[in-house]
């Protein structure tokens, strides 16, 4: 028998019931889910791979543009799947190849799952070249590996594909894929010893194997290369392997279960499905085991503790995407240029936003990452997907902690204002203050490990949580926002 998954667990003995009982009725139609999330540097060739094996041949994928933009780079994240065989399935997690996106981990990283991590081995011959292999292994692994494992701290160790493999000589592979396995193994007992010296008496990290010293945090064996050139045997390797790295990962839903995912899916010109019409279709759930279940394990996103979204159910993942891209994308720079050149004059409350007011309220936001509602709203019901439901959107952004809504407005003029702590591409050195400083400082213990910046944009959340009326010159960095009060106070949360 079935051990129930820790997702049906935490729902208590009654969704434990249900599961066996759902397993048994159906049980020549359950799935079985291996999760996997996909991380790594833009145009490491991420997109490509999952593709591969979803096709089961070699798939590359679409470049072109200017400035060295991708016709089809991901944004945010992707969620797809890939069969194994007729009941079993790789679920992917593709994240975008951008620090801005770093913060969707928190989204979608809730049980475990299979890391992998794909190196472009010709990118890490050319940053090693320059500069060192520690600097290689901190930026193609360490970072992306240290935001995954901060997310989730009880990942097993990392599956790895070193993709171009055809752009090296057989000799250089051979040596860079040694480095990147011994670089990437001395940071991490340097950022450990580090720790342990901070705190010797405590515990090093909740990070289950990245803190076991009793085996290397990269396995060879976890190494697999890709190339152009790739076969088939090729994909079906990576697949393989996988599928054994996640057997004990491996996710069974029963059959009644999936069908509800499936039927939900159906409805692809739908942003949301009312929980109302669920529970008509599928009455024999009054505790919506299911729905929790498929919401723990990233297949829909249901809150039912915020009251504002408990009514909804997000089927379809590219709304949710497409609704934090408006605000949180790698191509925000051009995205703006944009806006302003195409920009038609609104009305917000009764009153017309021109193009200079327009530009002022673009200009404070990007100095100050506080945006007024108009402009918040105007972006919305322009760009989401969500335009015709903006006050959902709202509750959505605000459930992610990707903006703040202010306690009370600066001027009569600006109705509401949110403060968006993650907007800035760069630290922004706190202002000079003449008066008595009494500075908040949130220190965390993790010397030399690269801590993710939207955990800077969640101490900052909760650090606004609890001053409800923060109103006072705001700036904010991906070093988290420095607020200065009225009575010359600065606090760094």
């Amino acid at each position: 028998m079935s051990s129930p998954p820790y997702a049906v667990c935490g729902q208590g003995v009654h969704a434990v019931r249900k599961y066996f009982h759902d397993l048994k009725v159906a049980a020549g139609s359950n799935q079985r889910f291996v999760p996997v999330t996909v991380i790594g540097k833009s145009q490491a060739g991420k997109t490509s791979i999952v593709r591969s094996i979803q096709q089961n041949k070699r798939v590359l994928t679409a470049r072109g543009g200017t400035k060295g933009k991708l016709d089809e780079a991901t944004k945010v994240f992707k969620v797809s799947e890939a069969k194994i065989d007729e009941t079993s399935k790789i679920l992917f997690v593709d994240h975008g190849g951008q620090a801005v996106y770093h913060f969707a981990y928190q989204l979608t990283s809730r049980t475990k799952c299979v890391p992998l991590l794909v190196v472009d081995i010709e990118d890490f011959d050319r940053i090693a070249t320059q500069h060192k292999v520690e600097a290689a292994c901190q930026e193609l692994c360490m970072e992306w590996l240290s935001h995954l494992y901060i997310s989730c701290p009880q990942l097993g160790p990392p599956v790895v594909v070193l993709t171009h493999r055809d752009k090296v000589t057989d000799e250089c592979f051979k040596q860079r894929k040694q480095q990147l396995v011994e670089g990437t193994e001395r940071l991490r007992r340097h950022i450990i010893d580090a720790e342990k010296a901070a705190a010797p008496s405590g515990p090093v990290f909740s990070m289950t194997s990245f803190a076991d010293l009793s085996k290397p945090f990269i396995i060879e064996s976890n190494i697999l290369d890709f190339s152009k050139e790739s076969s088939l045997a090729d994909i079906e390797t990576l697949k393989q392997r996988l599928t054994d790295v996640g057997s004990s990962l491996k996710t069974v839903i029963p059959g009644s279960w999936y069908s509800l995912l499936l039927d939900m899916m159906e409805n692809e010109d739908q942003n949301f499905i009312p929980l109302s019409e669920i529970d008509s279709k599928y009455p024999g759930d009054p505790n919506h085991v299911t729905l929790q279940y498929l919401h723990d394990i990233r297949l829909t996103m249901w809150f039912r503790e915020i009251e504002k979204l408990s009514k909804f159910v997000f089927h379809r993942a590219e709304v949710l995407t497409s609704l934090i891209e408006t605000l949180y994308s790698h191509i925000q720079e051009d995205a703006w240029g944009k806006r302003l050149k195409e920009f038609i004059p609104f009305q917000n409350d009764g009153r017309m936003i021109e193009k200079g007011k327009y530009q002022d309220m673009v200009k404070n936001f990007r100095s100050t990452g506080v945006m007024e509602a108009a402009l918040l709203l105007n972006l919305l019901e322009k760009e989401s997907s969500l335009r015709a439901e903006i006050h959902v959107a709202i509750e959505l952004l605000k459930a992610f902690h990707l903006i703040h809504e202010c306690g009370e407005p600066a001027t009569p003029a600006c109705k509401q204002r949110y403060i968006i702590p993650y907007f800035a591409t760069r630290i922004i050195a706190a202002p000079e203050v003449h008066a008595n400083l009494i500075p908040l400082k949130v220190d965390l213990n993790l010397h030399g490990l690269p801590l993710p910046s939207y955990v800077f944009t969640l101490i900052t959340a909760a650090y606004l949580d609890k001053n409800s009326n923060p109103y006072c010159l705001s700036q904010v960095g991906t070093n988290g926002t420095t607020i200065v009060h009225s009575n010359g106070v600065v606090s760094h949360p």
